[in-house]
């Protein structure tokens, strides 16, 4: 029997189906492949998706766990289905084929090709590198949210930056204490100029400054570096080769989701009370 013709464990999933099985499994137990080619996967992607294109996939120089489950997109369902019957072919048990692919995602997604910023952080990296790195870059989102508060005209939208500075104070916290330093994260003043997304704090404050004149912009723009900063903890967990260097950037990966819902908590609320 050929590759091709094992259906095994695969099941075909809509985007609601695919969005619970997600949030029903902590990180670290599942992977989102994406099975497209990097040119596609730099325009766009399902946010935290490893890039491993079909032709690679087939050819089996990969490693994957036969202990996790996956979901498998491609652009339209096509590519991906074929990458599912390959890796069930494989004995990987738990295979979910995205029906429609990123053509109907509706989710949290990200951009840029799967490299981007993975060499801020060598793959050997022990968790104190790591950390030193998440907490920089922690405090470049906070400067910048404090810098665009001063800058923007409505007053609304200052207030609404002032609050996600203090996000990012609490998470810098935590992070710290997280530390076995007992002076704290080690601080490098280079990634120090970095948001979590990875960009640099002084171009993204100018890029985004005469943009952010309403509200729903401030959470549009906070909820996409969110976003791809839970992109950036992924790809980042997905390279790491320590264990606890792995785990720190899927416990970061996760508080960017925390992130994410308090947004979405705040934007409703904000738009509840401002409703005509």
């Amino acid at each position: 029997m050929q590759w091709n013709q094992i259906v095994g464990n695969v099941k075909n999933v809509t985007v609601p189906e695919a969005a619970a099985f997600l949030e029903q499994r902590p990180l670290g137990t599942y992977e989102i492949l994406d099975v497209r080619q990097p040119a596609e996967y730099k325009e766009g992607h399902i946010a935290g998706a490893r890039l491993l294109p079909l032709p690679e996939l087939l050819k089996g120089n990969v490693s994957l766990s036969a202990h996790k489950s996956y979901l498998v997109y491609c652009r339209a369902g096509s590519r991906s289905l074929a990458a599912c019957q390959w890796l069930a072919s494989q004995g990987i048990t738990e295979v979910k084929n995205l029906v429609g692919g990123y053509l109907v995602w509706s989710g949290l997604r990200a951009k840029g090709p799967y490299e981007q910023h993975l060499t801020l952080l060598e793959p050997e990296a022990e968790f104190e590198d790591a950390l030193s790195l998440a907490f920089a870059m922690e405090d470049g989102l906070g400067r910048l949210y404090h810098k665009l508060s001063l800058r923007v005209p409505n007053p609304i939208c200052a207030k609404l930056l002032s609050h996600l500075v203090e996000f990012e104070e609490r998470h810098k916290a935590a992070l710290a204490a997280s530390s076995t330093r007992p002076q704290g994260p080690k601080f490098n003043p280079k990634h120090g100029q970095l948001v979590e997304s990875g960009a640099q704090v002084s171009a993204v404050c100018k890029e985004m400054e005469l943009f952010l004149n309403l509200p729903e912009d401030v959470f549009d723009f906070a909820m996409g570096i969110e976003a791809q900063a839970f992109d950036l903890y992924m790809r980042l967990s997905q390279t790491a080769l320590s264990p606890a260097t792995e785990k720190l950037f899927l416990d970061l990966a996760e508080e960017e989701c925390t992130h994410l819902d308090l947004l979405k908590i705040e934007a409703d609320r904000y738009f509840r009370q401002h409703s005509s």
